[in-house]
């Protein structure tokens, strides 16, 4: 019986395998994501009702500096139009500060 030599391609499909394995096994329990069957699921940090936004707002592209939230754009659903807002919010003060309007009304824009 001749044995077939062991190619790059099987150890690449059992590492993957592998790593798949680990990912559906290792990844819930890292990421504390247990849940007992027939316990409610609960949120470890529940919702706090914040300052309102200026302007109503759907699909602002948001990013923060670690210190302040920056908003920008947007679909407004009362005023019926896409916005060049732009807003700031300060966690600790819990406000909005309206700055300069973007130079494009845009909705859903990507923020970094």
């Amino acid at each position: 019986m001749n044995k077939q030599p062991t190619t790059v391609r099987t150890y690449l499909l059992r590492g993957a395998f592998l790593l798949s394995l680990a990912f559906v096994i290792v990844m819930p329990l890292a990421l504390g994501q247990r849940h007992t069957p027939g316990a409610p699921a609960v949120c470890p940090n529940p919702w706090q009702e914040v300052a309102l936004m200026p302007t109503d707002l759907y699909g602002p592209g948001c990013a923060s500096d670690g210190t302040f939230v920056y908003c920008g754009g947007g679909y407004s659903f009362s005023s019926g139009n896409t916005l060049a807002v732009f807003n700031k919010y300060d966690p600790v003060a819990d406000t909005w500060t309206p700055l300069p309007n973007m130079p494009r009304a845009a909705i859903m824009p990507t923020a970094v």
